[in-house]
């Protein structure tokens, strides 16, 4: 996934405005098989959020710059 594409198409539909009402007729409470809808489109850009997350998280373990926890109450206090 670029995120030049994803980005271009999430700004034509928030561009996009409804010329007139519609209405939603639903036949099926899930998708046929093999059928590929938007929440797959969705699940896929959580999936890429999250690896990006899990990959910065062990580039910043592995540098050493963060070794130990610290609760906040008692960094303040060591000042």
């Amino acid at each position: 996934m670029e995120n030049g594409e994803e980005d271009s198409e999430d700004d034509v539909i928030k561009r996009v405005q409804p010329i007139k009402c519609c209405s939603l007729e639903v036949h099926s409470s899930r998708p046929a098989p093999g059928c590929r809808y938007m929440y797959k489109r969705i699940e896929d850009k959580f999936n890429y959020l999250e690896d990006r997350i899990m990959k910065y998280s062990k580039a910043i373990v592995s540098s050493q710059l963060y070794e130990k926890h610290v609760d906040p109450l008692v960094a303040s206090q060591a000042c």
